[in-house]
């Protein structure tokens, strides 16, 4: 038997296998740019407002949890090497609508966290994974989809939009 015919059968058992224990395959989080097209124009807006405008927000950092613009927060920023401060019970956490963890380096890879450990995030709709380097290398997001998932350790958290965005900051 040929490596082509043993090939295309081991495709087609996979394949059956997908269907018929219904296999999601990375199917959580999406490109932040499919994800503003697939939304109704008011929530594409919102979304876009939160991502782009000046909100009341949080950073937080292995140090410190900065609050600017205002008493009720409702974006977060999160260096990655931070993320375990987002478990933490914050009261500041409560009105989070949108949160974002930066990754800039590919030793920023290393880190991963459980979304489900976020008691303190009850208003969360997006979480987004902002890739600021070229972690595919090849100016593309072509490779962003299984990283997400290692970053986020598998975990596909009720209720919240996982979002993955590349673009490098100048």
């Amino acid at each position: 038997m040929n490596k082509n015919a043993t090939l295309l059968r081991k495709l087609n058992r996979l394949i059956i296998l997908v269907v018929l224990f219904n296999i999601e395959l990375f199917a959580y989080s999406q490109e932040y740019s499919s994800v503003l097209n697939s939304l109704d124009s008011a929530e594409a807006e919102h979304l876009q407002s939160l991502v782009e405008d000046l909100h009341p927000r949080i950073f937080v950092t292995q140090n410190n949890i900065q609050l600017l613009g205002g008493n009720n927060p409702t974006v977060a920023v999160c260096e990655v090497d931070a993320v375990n401060r987002l478990y933490e019970n914050n009261p500041l956490y409560n009105e989070i609508e949108f949160l974002r963890i930066d990754i800039r380096n590919n030793s920023d890879l290393a880190n991963t966290f459980s979304p489900t450990l976020m008691q303190s995030f009850s208003s969360l709709d997006y979480l987004l994974i902002f890739f600021q380097y070229d972690v595919c290398q090849d100016m593309s997001s072509s490779c962003l989809v299984p990283i997400v998932n290692q970053l986020l350790n598998n975990e596909q958290p009720q209720n919240i939009n996982v979002i993955y965005r590349f673009e490098i900051i100048q």
